[in-house]
């Protein structure tokens, strides 16, 4: 009688034996036949009593598969027996196997010792004990989700990052737990998943609803049932993307200090070249005048008024100067309410034609210690700012006012203008932005430069559609 073709049962740790009809073995795996320290040459047509397996030892085999063959049904016993000087647990399993082309059904006997299922299952679970603290010592968030999406398993440093316990997360799909864009955009990546390994950055909640950003490694393994299971891998990198936004707006300041570098080498060498100008053009007309044939007249009249043009325009030069820091201001106490008055009255028939100005102007207003010609450029920049943001509105109104409190004297100007968003507001006093076709982006960058070389401060508040409003603060002087 030739054996089914059995060679893989050769490597299976449990005795395999097929018996025929005659109570003869027609084949034994290799372990069987180690047992029985014989060949499988002189396994094969011989009985089990002959083979020496005595029913002290392993139980009464000929009965069983005498019942299996007439019952058709499976058996099975267990056995303690003494083999080779030890006691041990034998357990024994008989089927019956359908033969082939009309031969006799031959039984098939499977035995194996209890204490090798208790050592294979104790190397099962030191292999699980391992897994479990090379999982609990990775310096990354672990987990495990079934073909359902279901957690199957996730790791200490997982509930730690995320605030959770394993009943939070282990048998709960992921819809469950998170927010359903959040799911949907990890579902969507454990998808791509399937087609090999995926490298993702993914924004998720944590147990205080802190957005946390992970760098995760997701790819699939063989599940239990065939299916594709999700596993992955993930790094907190919360900490370093708010660095490298801090590192992103350090370059930005440095930018814009690198503009207003620029502006005041440009405006300090433009302002010292053209002062000397305005030196001999004054210088000039001084003589003129002198040497004019009457002391008053048409051309003495002229000559004084080209004297007061070329000293206005040194003014604007000792500005420039300020701003590049080769000038000195001419500091002397500035009331703010009257030089705010006075600037509105000049851009009346200008910008502000055509906007309705509203003054709350304090009277009696501590003085401030500063420049008027450059505090009349910060009134006179933002009066133009916000003239031109009420351009093509419904109302076009600016409101002007003054105050002062806890040794401050403050200057605000509001329009109704469309306003600006947060990232524009961020923005508006750098050198050289601007929002308007035609704009230089140089006014309230001034303005900027001005304020906080006077010791001041400026701030805007604004929402898109409902207009800006800028607070200028500057100390109060002392003798005021």
């Amino acid at each position: 009688m030739t054996a089914p073709p059995t060679h893989l049962l050769d490597a299976l740790p449990v005795s395999v034996a097929c018996v025929g009809p005659d109570l003869l073995f027609a084949w034994a795996n290799a372990r069987l036949c180690g047992q029985l320290g014989r060949p499988l040459a002189g396994v094969v047509g011989r009985t089990a009593q002959e083979l020496g397996i005595r029913p002290a030892e392993w139980g009464d085999w000929e009965q069983s598969v005498t019942t299996v063959r007439a019952t058709g049904g499976p058996a099975e016993y267990s056995h303690h027996c003494t083999l080779h000087g030890a006691e041990r647990l034998v357990h024994t399993k008989f089927a019956l196997l359908p033969g082939a082309d009309g031969r006799p059904p031959l039984v098939v006997a499977v035995a194996y010792f209890n204490d090798e299922v208790r050592q294979l299952r104790d190397s099962l679970s030191v292999s699980e004990r391992k897994f479990q603290a090379f999982m609990e010592h990775v310096p990354a968030i672990t987990w495990l989700r079934d073909a359902d999406e279901r957690f199957v398993f996730v790791n200490g440093e997982y509930t730690r990052h995320l605030g959770v316990s394993l009943s939070d997360r282990v048998g709960r799909h992921v819809t469950d737990v998170f927010p359903p864009d959040v799911a949907a955009r990890l579902m969507a990546n454990d998808a791509r998943a399937v087609s090999g390994p995926v490298r993702a950055e993914e924004q998720v909640p944590d147990a205080a609803g802190e957005v946390r950003t992970w760098l995760n490694v997701k790819f699939t393994v063989p599940g239990p049932d065939g299916r594709p299971q999700y596993a992955g891998f993930g790094l907190d990198m919360t900490a370093e993307k708010k660095l490298e936004a801090e590192r992103e707006a350090l370059r930005d300041k440095l930018l814009i200090a690198q503009k207003a570098e620029s502006l005041g080498v440009l405006a300090g060498g433009v302002a010292h070249d053209f002062n000397n100008l305005l030196t001999a053009v004054i210088g000039f007309a001084g003589l003129a005048r002198s040497l004019a044939p009457a002391p008053t007249g048409p051309l003495t009249d002229c000559l004084t008024q080209i004297e007061a043009a070329a000293e206005r325009a040194g003014e604007l030069c000792r500005q420039m100067l300020a701003y590049d820091g080769r000038g000195q201001p001419a500091r002397q106490a500035v009331d703010l309410s009257a030089l705010a008055r006075e600037t509105v009255r000049l851009l009346t028939a200008g910008h502000l034609r055509g906007v309705a100005v509203t003054l709350d102007l304090a009277p009696d207003l501590p003085r401030v210690d500063g420049d008027p010609t450059q505090l009349r450029q910060v009134v006179l920049n933002l009066l133009t700012n916000a003239a031109e943001a009420t351009a093509g509105r419904p109302t076009r109104a600016v409101t002007v006012s003054t105050a002062a409190a806890a040794g401050v004297v403050r200057l605000t100007v509001s329009d109704t203008g469309a306003g600006m968003d947060a990232a524009t507001a961020a923005r508006v006093f750098e050198p050289f932005f601007t929002t308007k076709p035609t704009g230089h982006g140089l006014g309230l960058a001034a303005v900027g430069e001005i304020v906080r070389g006077h010791g001041g401060s400026v701030r805007v508040v604004t929402d898109p559609g409902a207009g800006s409003t800028f607070e200028v603060e500057l100390p109060a002087a002392a003798r005021s």
